[in-house]
């Protein structure tokens, strides 16, 4: 999947999630894009790995594209650093910034699940790539990556005017904004330590 894609169908898939968690900030969303982005720093030729050039071409060379970073352990790490960054470095608004970037790293990584190439989510442990081709699968930069990226664009557009006229209700009912903001606050509270 391409950047603009990943970040499209993060946002789509997401969004509803932080609206019910009434943690709706540019900071939270910037996470999910920034996290959606995260797992190809494995790839020089990424929007992120030709801007972290060094880091982008030791990860490639030690584990390849789509190894660790497309992993169980990848979440892992990343969310542990960004744990430890976010309690010795940054400001308190920014205190559920690891766990959306979190959320917008395993969306990209179920993204690319559903890729014609798959991906290896018990990397090193089972070497071998799990290919979604139940009903859905695209190849990057084809036609149904294209008409996926406009599918979740205009959901993009309708959940923002939703969100923006106060009508989240006629969607998700508000008890259930209730549960799922509940789960959410549940989750977030369990993985920060």
């Amino acid at each position: 999947m391409q950047w603009k894609t990943h970040i499209t169908t993060t946002l789509a898939l997401t969004l509803p999630l932080v609206a019910a968690s009434n943690e709706v900030s540019w900071i939270n969303v910037g996470a999910l894009a920034v996290g959606s982005l995260l797992p190809d720093i494995d790839h020089p030729q990424s929007v992120i790995g030709k801007r972290h050039k060094v880091v982008s071409n030791v990860t490639r060379t030690a584990f390849g594209h789509r190894g660790i970073t497309h992993s169980f352990i990848g979440i892992f790490v990343v969310y542990g650093l960004m744990l430890f960054f976010q309690k010795n470095y940054l400001a308190p608004p920014t205190k559920w910034l690891p766990f959306w970037l979190i959320v917008g790293y395993l969306a990209h990584i179920i993204e690319d699940s559903f890729s014609s190439r798959g991906v290896h989510w018990t990397w090193p442990f089972f070497n071998k790539k799990r290919k979604q081709r139940l009903f859905i699968y695209y190849r990057t930069g084809s036609l149904s990556e294209y008409l996926l990226l406009g599918f979740f664009m205009c959901l993009i557009i309708v959940e923002l005017y939703l969100f923006y006229q106060a009508a989240w209700s006629h969607i998700i009912p508000v008890d259930v904004q209730g549960k799922i903001g509940m789960w959410i606050m549940r989750i977030q509270t369990m993985l920060y330590f």
